[in-house]
């Protein structure tokens, strides 16, 4: 993207207003803190530490002496994802139900 950018600039005079390789530093920047995982393990946790003892969610928990910026090792959850809808169905869960009960608790964690 660097390279396109200064491209841009060399032989395209309308580039240059747009200022392509200041806008490429800004997204590398963002990518670079987007692709940290220990931001990741560390939203998990607050999120976890949020739905702790809730019916409605279960987080798994992190392994922490195993995490770093390029790995995040989470415990094994067994269950169905929630965006197997047809097997949740199967199982006589009550779509909208949950989803009434998820944007309840999102707004009112704690709440059952």
């Amino acid at each position: 993207m660097e390279t396109a950018a200064q491209f841009l600039e060399r032989y395209w005079g309308e580039a240059r207003r747009l200022k392509p390789r200041e806008v490429v530093e800004e997204f590398a920047r963002h990518l670079e803190d987007e692709l940290d995982l220990m931001h990741e393990a560390s939203n998990a946790s607050l999120l976890r530490r949020n739905f702790e003892g809730s019916p409605l969610l279960a987080v798994p928990a992190l392994h922490w002496s195993l995490c770093s910026r390029r790995v995040m090792v989470m415990e094994r959850m067994q269950g169905t994802p929630i965006s197997q809808i047809e097997k949740l169905r199967a199982k006589g869960v009550d779509i909208p139900a949950l989803a009434r009960r998820r944007r309840r608790n999102l707004l009112h964690p704690g709440v059952p």
